[in-house]
């Protein structure tokens, strides 16, 4: 970390919204629909950060990939037709986002997942008007872990990336933070399979509670 941070980006599903419970209830419809056996709710939650592709996967194995974009097609019909209903902030998050909102300290989203059905998420839980930036899945061509979504919010928010500090729960969520040269946070509350080896990410700070988030940013801030 070079510069004093001044921004705050986050990563979307897992992170500060748990949008794991809808997800996954619409994964458990289609796999009725089609009598196909359920995963556990938890093995299916620790996939919802991967998106909806990687989730029809598990729930559907061995299928040819047209096959499987199919699926995914009526997935993301179904995912809209909820208009988001059972998707809510994580626990203390809301108050994180109002906090950097009266202090005066920009943050912004940046999100694998696509316009389509990430802008419905983010206005009913009014972000919008508050976040200085939003960058979607298909905002560019090239997305997590790929830095490009980071650096574009970067520029939009005209802050260097050495002085903003990205949070995310998912691998390539650190990649792409690390590639752009910020400060990462690894939200360990978030959709994580119980394997993983969350060292070996090599984010420069690993939170396993939202309260602990707070704290964690507002000592950087502080700095």
């Amino acid at each position: 970390m070079k510069g004093k941070i001044k921004a705050i980006l986050f990563d979307l599903d897992g992170t500060i919204i748990d949008t794991a419970p809808e997800m996954v209830q619409i994964l458990y419809e289609m796999l009725k629909r089609y009598k196909h056996p359920l995963p556990s709710y938890k093995l299916a939650r620790s996939y919802v950060s991967k998106g909806s592709f990687k989730l029809i996967q598990l729930g559907f194995p061995n299928k040819s990939n047209k096959y499987l974009h199919e699926l995914q097609r009526q997935y993301l019909e179904l995912y809209a037709s909820k208009n988001c209903a059972d998707s809510k902030f994580f626990p203390n998050i809301h108050e994180l986002l109002l906090l950097l909102t009266k202090k005066n300290i920009p943050w912004g989203i940046v999100t694998n997942k696509p316009k389509q059905t990430a802008a419905p998420l983010v206005k009913k839980l009014d972000i919008v008007n508050k976040a200085a930036c939003i960058i979607f899945g298909d905002t560019l061509s090239l997305r997590k872990p790929n830095s490009a979504q980071l650096i574009l919010a970067s520029k939009q928010m005209n802050i260097s990336t050495d002085e903003i500090v990205y949070i995310g729960d998912a691998l390539n969520d650190i990649k792409a933070g690390k590639s752009a040269g910020m400060y990462t946070i690894l939200a360990g509350y978030g959709y994580i399979e119980d394997d993983e080896d969350l060292k070996s990410w090599n984010a420069d700070s690993i939170v396993f509670h939202t309260s602990d988030l707070t704290k964690k940013i507002f000592n950087l801030l502080n700095r």
